[in-house]
């Protein structure tokens, strides 16, 4: 069986919109939700939703968004490594499994803050990795990223789509940064890559993914330009 029909929506940093047929996936989305942005939740009463939050930085989470989205009954959120008072709300500690709905969920730890999250339909696998990296101050933390990733490939089948940091905040691509998302590449084997977390930088995914084939990674990778674009899966798969 190939992966559902599947619209992904980049909406800048670490934030996506997972369309398929049967249903809409938020991930890391920071900003409150806007009548006429991508985020306009009256637009979204169709399908369930499900809004996830990797963790409660700034720039992965909008308690805004988060209390607006309570109000609606098709949504869920699902927060990593934190709880919050809104209904709808189900938290997530790292290395959890939990089926919610039609949809079955399993974390990671992180190298920062929360989880990473794998999200399994019969259709449909994504991973989104969170600020799970091995970022160049690694050693501040006790949590191994080679072991997470390895952790997340033993969980279930390959993800038909990973999003996968690949810059700091400030805008490094150290080398420790780039080979940990090859590493996570060939060890998940997604068929295809979205690279993330650039801050406003997109020049810096095109020039990961010249890094990633150079590094004889052969998987597909999308890079996106701007916030706001979109790329639609092949029928082929």
């Amino acid at each position: 069986m190939g992966m559902d029909k599947t619209k992904v929506t980049y909406l800048g940093h670490s934030a996506w919109i997972v369309e398929t047929s049967e249903l809409i996936y938020v991930f890391d989305y920071d900003k409150p939700a806007r009548e006429g942005s991508l985020v306009d939740l009256n637009k979204l009463r169709d399908k369930p939703v499900y809004f996830f939050s990797s963790h409660k930085h700034g720039d992965h989470y909008s308690g805004r968004l988060h209390e607006a989205v309570s109000r609606y009954a098709n949504m869920t959120f699902i927060t990593g490594g934190f709880r919050a008072k809104y209904q709808n709300s189900i938290a997530m500690q790292a290395h959890q499994a939990k089926t919610i709905s039609d949809i079955s969920v399993t974390t990671a730890d992180s190298t920062d803050l929360g989880v990473c999250y794998l999200v399994q339909t019969p259709g449909l696998t994504v991973f989104h990795s969170g600020d799970l990296a091995d970022w160049p101050d690694n050693e501040d933390t006790p949590v191994n990223y080679y072991n997470e990733i390895d952790m997340i490939a033993s969980n279930g089948k390959e993800p038909d789509i990973a999003f996968i940091p690949v810059a700091t905040f400030d805008w490094y691509q150290d080398p420790c940064l780039l080979d940990g998302a090859v590493y996570a590449i060939k060890k998940l084997n997604p068929k295809f890559v979205f690279p993330m977390h650039a801050n406003g930088h997109e020049e810096l995914y095109k020039k990961f993914s010249e890094y990633a084939v150079k590094n004889g990674v052969a998987n597909k990778i999308v890079c996106m330009e701007n916030p706001g674009d979109s790329w639609s899966s092949p029928d082929n798969f």
